[in-house]
This record gives structure tokens, C-alpha cells and sequence, in this order.
């Protein structure tokens, strides 16, 4: 199950790497989470690697896109060659999971 089927008001702070929403528990309470995106997503050449760290310091132009089932992390990520790869993106629903009202990455 995707985590945004019992999220809502699913968004990046403000720092762009944290990633926030409501959460709801196995009791139905809503309750807030966030999660830091840096500690597990890096820049492998201008694209995202979940082997990675710190993604952010060489992206820009980053936000979040909820389509359908899913929500992506969409960015430039800067290359080896200190060019901008335009229009990268991963599916975050198949990396993150609300765990009983937390937002937890999995890999």
C-alpha cells in the first residue's frame, strides 16, 4: 500500500529535502511526520540514488508531484561535469511507508 492512502497534506518543507504530511495510526488518529529525504536519497551523476546521501546539496528546482497511486520527488541534479540533468524523478511511494503514523524510508 502506498503511503499517501493514509497521508494527507503530503509536502516538502521548506528546506526541499524534508518531506512532511498527516499521518494516520492503525487507531484512525491523524498525526504529524516527517521524514529527511537526505539521510537516504543521494546524486549519482544527475540522477537519484537510493544508495546515496545528501541529494540536495546538487539539486535545484526540486518538488513533489502527487499522480495517482504515487508521488514522485522531482529535481535537476547536477552531474559530474557541473552540468544540470533537468526533469529527474523517483517514486517516493516505493520508498517511503506511513508505519502506525509514521513516515518511514525502506529499501
Amino acid at each position: 500500500m502506498s503511503f499517501q492512502e493514509t497521508s494527507m497534506d503530503i509536502r516538502l518543507e521548506a528546506d526541499y529535502h524534508t518531506l512532511s504530511a498527516e499521518c494516520q495510526t492503525s487507531d484512525g488518529i491523524w498525526q504529524g511526520s516527517s521524514i529527511d529525504l537526505n539521510r537516504f536519497l543521494g546524486n549519482n551523476d544527475g540522477q537519484f540514488d537510493t544508495n546515496g546521501v545528501n541529494f540536495a546539496t546538487t539539486a535545484q528546482d526540486v518538488m513533489i508531484e502527487v499522480s495517482g497511486n504515487s508521488v514522485f520527488l522531482n529535481a535537476s541534479l547536477r552531474t559530474i561535469n557541473e552540468r544540470w540533468n533537468p526533469n529527474q524523478s523517483i517514486n517516493l511511494s516505493e520508498y517511503v511507508e506511513n508505519r502506525n503514523g509514521t513516515l518511514r524510508f525502506k529499501k
